[in-house]
């Protein structure tokens, strides 16, 4: 019982998160960036961080830069979780979108962001020269 209290919660977080996210207002986006980590640390359940990883990514992949290094500091705050996510690739394709964009702050943040996350592609040396090759081809 206590379990699917938890689960709920950890989902109301998931949904509190996701309308931060989606909002027009930098300042809630802002917001709510800031209260992932602490999500994490009161939810620690895989199907929670996996979810609030994928929200994070897509609020990277459709944000400003501005966003983009808040979410690069918060994730700092996360490398605890990383091994708890369940769709690694998913989540590092959702940031690596941004290498194939044409602004190279955009791509420098991308660059620091895959670094952070580093431990994630370890063992995948086909996605570290894809990255390597996104990062140093000019774009289209």
């Amino acid at each position: 019982m206590a379990e699917n209290t938890a689960a709920n919660n950890g989902a109301n977080g998931l949904v509190r998160l996701d309308a931060g996210l989606r909002s027009a207002s930098p300042l809630d986006q802002l917001d709510q960036l800031l209260q992932f980590p602490q999500l994490l640390q009161r939810f620690p359940m895989p199907v929670i961080i996996n979810t609030g990883f994928l929200k994070i990514a897509d609020a990277y992949r459709s944000g400003s830069n501005d966003i983009r290094l808040q979410i690069l500091r918060v994730l700092k705050q996360c490398t605890p979780h990383f091994e708890l996510i369940l769709n690694k690739e998913e989540v590092l394709l959702r940031f690596s979108k941004v290498l194939e964009t044409n602004d190279p702050v955009a791509r420098t943040i991308t660059l620091r962001v895959l670094g952070v996350m580093a431990g994630l592609l370890r063992e995948r040396i086909d996605l570290q020269q894809t990255y390597v090759c996104l990062a140093f081809t000019p774009p289209c």
